[in-house]
C-alpha cells in the first residue's frame, strides 16, 4: 500500500469513527507497526488537520472539522435542527425508538472522504461551492460559465443561488433569464459538477421573494408530490445506490437476514430516477411497497418488452 493510500485510509477511518479507534486498534486493521500509526498521525496533523487524542482510556481519536481544513465543513450532513435534536435527545434520554433510528441512521450517513471527498473535495469543485457559498452570504447574483444542461447545451445561467447541498450534488437557484416567463416557476435545480465556474457579480438581489426552495429526493428529483416507498435490496443494488446517490445511506438499514438491506424514504410521485434504478438491478431488488409502485414497475416492464419483441 503506498502512503498516498495509507493516509487516506486513516482519514476516513478515523472520520468515520471519532474515538472509536485507538493506535493500537488502527495498527492492527491496517497490519502496520503502532509507530507507523504515530507517524501517520503526525502528518495529518502537519498537513493542517486537528487531530485530537483521548487523555484516557482508550485513547481513541478523532478528526475536528471546525478546527481543521473548512473543507471538511462540507463533511456534516446534518442541519442545525438535527443537531439540536441529538442534543435534546441525549440530554434528557428521551425519544421513541423511531426517532432514535432516524438519528443514528443519519449519523451514520454523514459525509466522508469516501463518499463525498473523492469527488466533491477536490479543489476546484471547492472553490465552486465557496464561491456559491460567499454569493448566497452576501445576496449576490451569479453567472455558471458554461454550463451542462440535461438538454446537451452548454451556456452561461445568471442565476440567485439561495440553497447549497453538495451532499446532493445539486443547488437550487432562481434563473434571471426566465424570470419574465410568467407561465413558468423560475425556480431551478443545478448540478454543482456541471458548471464550469463560477463568476460573483456586482448585482445584488433582485428576485428574493420569488426564491422557493423545492423539497428534494434522494434520487435529485424536486418535487413536493412524494411517495413513501420500501425496498429490499442485496449487496450489488446496495452499493450502487450508496456510491451514486450518497444520500441515500442514511435511509438504508440492514435487516436479519445476511446481505440484505432495507431501503425506505420518501420518493418524487412519479418515481422517476427510483424507476431506473430498480430497472437496471430488479434481480437485487423486492418491492415491498407501495402498490403503486409495483404496478407502475410492471408497465415499465411490460412496455419494454413489447418494444424489444
Amino acid at each position: 500500500m503506498q502512503a498516498r493510500e495509507r493516509i487516506v485510509r486513516l482519514i476516513l477511518r478515523i472520520l468515520n469513527s471519532p474515538y472509536i479507534h485507538s493506535k493500537k486498534d488502527l495498527a492492527k486493521h491496517f497490519g502496520f507497526h503502532a509507530d507507523r500509526i504515530k507517524e501517520d498521525i503526525e502528518i495529518l496533523k502537519n498537513i493542517g488537520l486537528h487531530v485530537e487524542q483521548q487523555k484516557s482510556q482508550p485513547y481513541a481519536y478523532a478528526i475536528l472539522p471546525e478546527k481543521g481544513f473548512k473543507e471538511l465543513q462540507y463533511l456534516q450532513q446534518l442541519t442545525d435542527a438535527e443537531k439540536a435534536k441529538i442534543k435534546t435527545s441525549l440530554q434528557k434520554n428521551a425519544g421513541s425508538s423511531k426517532e432514535v433510528d432516524y438519528i443514528m441512521n443519519k449519523l451514520s450517513g454523514l459525509y466522508n472522504f469516501q463518499k463525498l471527498g473523492l469527488r466533491a473535495l477536490r479543489r476546484p469543485a471547492l472553490n465552486k461551492i465557496d464561491d456559491l457559498e460567499a454569493a448566497k452570504k452576501n445576496k449576490k447574483q451569479v453567472v455558471l460559465k458554461n454550463y451542462k444542461s440535461n438538454s446537451g447545451k452548454t451556456r452561461d445561467r445568471y442565476l440567485e443561488v439561495f440553497l447549497i447541498d453538495a451532499e446532493l450534488d445539486t443547488i437550487q437557484a432562481f434563473d434571471i433569464d426566465e424570470a419574465n416567463n410568467a407561465e413558468e416557476d423560475a425556480n431551478r435545480h443545478f448540478r454543482l459538477s456541471r458548471i464550469e465556474r463560477v463568476e460573483i457579480l456586482d448585482t445584488p438581489w433582485k428576485f428574493k421573494k420569488e426564491h422557493k426552495p423545492k423539497l428534494t429526493d434522494v434520487f435529485r428529483i424536486a418535487n413536493p408530490n412524494q411517495f413513501w416507498v420500501h425496498l429490499e435490496l442485496k449487496n450489488q443494488a446496495y452499493n450502487f445506490l450508496a456510491e451514486n446517490y450518497p444520500k441515500a445511506i442514511s435511509e438504508i438499514h440492514p435487516t436479519s437476514k445476511q446481505d440484505t438491506w432495507s431501503f425506505e424514504t420518501d420518493v418524487n410521485v412519479n418515481f422517476y430516477g427510483l424507476t431506473n434504478f430498480i430497472m437496471a438491478h430488479y434481480e437485487h431488488i423486492k418491492i415491498i411497497q407501495p402498490i403503486e409502485l409495483q404496478e407502475h414497475i410492471r408497465l415499465k416492464a411490460k412496455a419494454l418488452f413489447e418494444k424489444l419483441a
